[in-house]
């Protein structure tokens, strides 16, 4: 027999269920007690509400500058890619200008070297010009296809406000400045709202770009993945895939594959599971940051992590995870861990959650349909035995 529901169900809005234990449960519930413990009695209670008062408030107003300012961004966004569309051209005149003047000076080296028969370095300059030429050609490419991205809505909803900075600054060409590194490559030497300027190359734009594209493809394949185990729970009878299990460790590692260095980061802040939830919020539940298994996490200069680094060798190790407790930890130093994981060299670590998370939700929905599913067929053999 077979259930007729076989389609994949949206994840529970509180995402995971990561099963923490009662007394995992109760050490975060004394925790919370000791760091909220406040003074009481009735000399207090007006100081205490009028302190309530000002802290929502300042909430309030913080919120409603965040929004002003993402409603900013957004239009900024939008104003850099219209502006690209509308000029017929990757590049401003002011922009083309700039290139000539670059190149004239180049030119000049060029003509010196000619006129003083240095043709090995005639020859050099020479091959430096192909070489900006070409590069001028590429970011033509890259910056046209940035536009087809845009009007396919194909960027990713959320991503790092220094990325979308980056992208939009190089999209508008607003006051765009240019240069050469020593190794000859062309950047856009942009200024974030932070005041700090960066020189882009083209190779740090592909992965900017690439790391920001919408998890479509992702998304796709992991619905696809829960139809197919929800089809084999609402109809085999000898269904199992409980943690463990051949077909969990398979699901599991076919989830892995589907996570690169391109496409993880963007994982992270961008839901691809069918809900709302993101694993970056997810994850903060998670055992893990409760007993700490974070084994392998490369800290680089977090000072969260670095707590956990008695060693000092630049990682948490086994040992030093497992003598640790995140229970201490706010969400806010939480958030950093992961914000640790979304970088390129904790990739591994990041990868493994990852899967973990994935497969864990298809998890959860197989369960569901199992559960149908048995109780329809023991509805249909009670039906059978009374008939």
């Amino acid at each position: 027999m077979a259930l007729k529901k076989t389609g994949t169900k949206a994840p529970a809005s509180r995402g995971l269920d990561y099963s923490l234990g009662k007394d995992t449960l109760d050490r975060v519930k004394a925790a919370t007690v000791s760091r909220n413990k406040v003074a009481s009695g009735g000399d207090m209670l007006a100081a205490g509400l009028g302190g309530v008062a000002r802290t929502l408030k300042g909430v309030v107003e913080e919120k409603q500058k965040q929004e002003e300012a993402k409603v900013e961004a957004e239009n900024k966004w939008d104003e850099g890619f219209e502006a690209l569309g509308n000029r017929g051209s990757w590049a401003t005149p002011e922009l083309y200008d700039k290139f000539a003047t670059l190149e004239k000076t180049y030119q000049q080296n060029y003509n010196d070297a000619v006129a003083s028969g240095n043709k090995q370095e005639a020859a050099k300059l020479l091959k430096q010009q192909e070489n900006r030429s070409a590069q001028l050609q590429q970011w033509k490419t890259v910056v046209e296809g940035s536009q087809d991205t845009w009007k396919n809505d194909l960027w990713a909803k959320n991503m790092p406000a220094e990325d979308k900075q980056i992208i939009n600054a190089i999209n508008s060409q607003e006051n765009a400045e240019i240069g050469y590194t020593e190794g000859g490559d062309m950047v856009f030497k942009i200024k974030l709202d932070s005041g700090e300027t960066k020189e882009i190359t083209l190779n740090e734009y592909n992965k900017i770009a690439t790391r920001n594209i919408a998890p479509i493809a992702i998304e796709k394949a992991f619905k696809e993945n829960m139809t197919l185990l929800n089809e084999s729970a609402a109809s085999d009878e000898t269904f199992n895939f409980e943690p463990g299990s051949q077909r969990y460790n398979s699901q599991l590692t076919d989830n892995a594959k589907l996570i690169t260095r391109d496409n993880f980061q963007v994982m992270f802040d961008n839901s691809f599971t069918g809900g709302e939830n993101t694993f970056a919020e997810d994850i903060l539940s998670h055992e893990d940051f409760n007993n700490v298994k974070l084994e392998g996490l490369k800290v680089q200069d977090n000072e969260v992590a670095k707590q956990f680094d008695t060693d000092g060798d630049g990682k948490v190790s086994k040992e030093e995870a497992g003598a640790a407790d995140f229970v201490s930890l706010s969400t806010e130093d939480k958030r950093k861990i992961v914000d640790l994981m979304k970088k390129e060299e904790n990739f591994d670590v990041a990868k493994a959650y990852l899967a973990d998370y994935m497969t864990r939700i298809q998890y959860n929905n197989a369960v569901t349909t199992r559960s149908d599913y048995e109780t329809e067929r023991t509805n249909s053999l009670k039906n059978k035995k009374y008939k």
